[in-house]
């Protein structure tokens, strides 16, 4: 296909299907992963539509990858809990 530095790209991917995934199930670093995951996906929609494969699992996981990056993770997340412990209470009134 043609791909630059391939081992690059071949680890990254690696990261992307394993612990990506499942920090991205935990909720944790949501958004920054979700958005690496939907790179990788965007790769391999291109790769399926050049090579003449089925696209419609690799559009799916793109679309839903794109929307975690965007909305964020949800009340029962990592990072939810990181917020809401880390967030400096109001002052009183």
């Amino acid at each position: 296909m043609g791909f630059p530095i391939p081992v690059v790209l071949a680890l990254w991917i690696t990261f992307n299907e394993s612990i990506g995934a499942l920090l991205i199930g935990c909720g944790f670093l949501t958004r920054i992963l979700a958005a690496s995951a939907a790179l990788g996906m965007a790769g391999a929609l291109y790769t399926s539509v050049r090579l003449d494969e089925d696209w419609l699992r690799a559009a799916l996981y793109l679309i839903v990858f794109v929307a975690l990056a965007l909305i964020g993770p949800g009340k029962f997340s990592v990072d939810f809990l990181i917020k809401s412990k880390t967030a400096v209470p109001a002052p009183p009134q």
